[in-house]
């Protein structure tokens, strides 16, 4: 796939999701309601993944909410109403990616981190954290990862992940 085809791709999905707010349609993305805040709701945190002997290694970050998307300009903080979510954290490194669901009873005025670590050269680890406690929401989740096509959208694979 080339890096216009991904363009053209991502033009249209934005087109569409304007074209249906604009027809009273709901919002494709996860909106929260309106009048949460930090405070009355638990927001989740996209952390930067630790460093690899390789370098910097990316992002965890919230990509859904009860199987609806996060707009990309929402990944570095969400904020939820409390009670039970599932959610899509995705370990998103330099060369490869995977995202795993993690269901959790969030509470009100708590704030999560999303999480993740590499366990191997193509596995990572993958959780939501307690801020204030450092809790594990639930438990550590290990996932394959798989390879991302290379920044110039060439359909040759940065590493042999998959």
């Amino acid at each position: 796939m080339t890096a216009a085809m991904v363009f053209r791709m991502s033009a249209v999905t934005i087109a569409a999701a304007v074209l249906a707010s604009c027809a009273g349609q709901s919002s494709p993305w996860y909106d929260p309601p309106p009048g949460l805040t930090s405070a009355t709701g638990a927001t989740v945190s996209m952390s930067q993944n630790p460093a690899t002997p390789g370098g910097p290694d990316g992002d965890t970050r919230v990509v859904t909410i009860d199987d609806k998307p996060v707009n990309a300009l929402n990944f570095d903080k969400i904020v939820l109403p409390p009670g039970n979510h599932t959610l899509g954290v995705e370990y998103n490194g330099t060369a490869a990616s995977a995202t795993v669901s993690i269901e959790g009873t969030l509470r009100a005025g708590t704030s999560y981190s999303a999480k993740g670590e590499k366990n191997g050269p193509c596995d990572a680890r993958i959780w939501l954290q307690d801020q204030t406690t450092n809790e594990v929401l639930g438990s550590k989740l290990d996932t394959h990862l798989m390879a991302k096509a290379t920044n110039n959208g060439a359909p040759v694979f940065a590493v042999a992940c998959d």
